[in-house]
């Protein structure tokens, strides 16, 4: 089951924390997940927080679907510049949902 799916976002960051405590290194689908979590909560910052934290401390490229997180996640708070930004600064080519969740 895909919690941040199921509006529990509180518990998809709760398991990246319990990973992270027992020194388990989260992969990429975790921060899917959690990006996922963010973008149905509206929490553009943590999303940010997260997004970096990815790349910079775990070293994970991001996939075109953490991008898409965040796409959706922006869009739906009103940040479009950001947005904009971010699709056009994607290290990958868009596809089809990049831009569909700009409008969603």
């Amino acid at each position: 089951m895909d919690v941040s799916l199921h509006g529990m976002h509180t518990v998809a960051r709760h398991c990246l924390k319990e990973m992270e405590q027992q020194g388990l290194i989260p992969v990429d689908a975790a921060f899917t997940s959690i990006l996922s979590a963010c973008s149905h909560a509206g929490n553009v910052e943590e999303g940010y927080d997260y997004f970096n934290l990815m790349k910079d401390q775990y070293g994970i490229q991001p996939s075109i679907e953490h991008y898409n997180c965040m796409v959706q996640l922006l869009g739906q708070s009103g940040c479009l510049k950001e947005d904009e930004l971010m699709l056009q600064t994607m290290t990958i080519t868009t596809n089809m949902c990049s831009w569909l969740n700009l409008f969603i």
